[in-house]
């Protein structure tokens, strides 16, 4: 049994990964999230809330052999000019 996971429930798992440390690299290049193919159907929708919300995300698929990633990479628009001026974990 498939169990597909909601728009919420994938919400509150980003805003965890977001919420911890970031370290001066992540703050320049953005943190990327692994996205199970299960969830994809709400990967648009939590593009569009992120992205009202002043994040700059993109979506990346990678592909190794036969196997395909899904992963948003989040970035904070200010820190991505500034990694200085981030906040220490």
């Amino acid at each position: 049994m498939v169990i597909e996971m909601t728009s919420d429930d994938l919400i509150k798992k980003i805003n965890s990964i977001l919420q911890s440390g970031w370290t001066m690299q992540e703050c320049r290049v953005g943190k990327k999230i692994n996205v199970k193919w299960s969830w994809a159907r709400a990967v648009n929708d939590i593009v569009k809330k992120y992205t009202g919300k002043g994040w700059i995300v993109t979506k990346n698929v990678e592909i190794d052999g036969e196997k395909r990633f899904l992963f948003l990479t989040f970035k904070n628009a200010y820190w991505a000019k500034n990694p200085e001026q981030r906040k220490k974990p």
